[in-house]
């Protein structure tokens, strides 16, 4: 059995993000595919954190950082990851 896929524009992918498509889930556009992006984990969370203190230390006021952090670190398991991309993706 043959698989065909189809490559996402970014028009394309921006329409289905306007309609709702994907708001349940966090996903990029990477070379016309849509990918399932895990949510931020705590390991991932504390190591922003380091480095944006790392940075604000070494460059004073030369810079404006800013650290991004999920208001709920959540990781889907297994499982749900694989429901939400038969849901969205397939």
């Amino acid at each position: 059995m043959a698989v065909t896929t189809d490559k996402w524009t970014v028009e394309r992918y921006h329409q289905a993000i306007k309609e709702g498509l994907f708001q349940d889930v966090s996903v990029e556009l990477l070379q016309g595919e849509i990918v399932l992006m895990p949510s931020e984990g705590v390991p991932h969370a504390y190591s922003n954190t380091e480095v944006a203190d790392y940075l604000r230390t070494l460059l004073g006021d030369r810079a404006k950082i800013r650290d991004a952090i999920a208001p709920a670190i959540i990781e889907p398991t297994f499982f749900e990851q694989c429901s939400l991309k038969q849901r969205y993706l397939l």
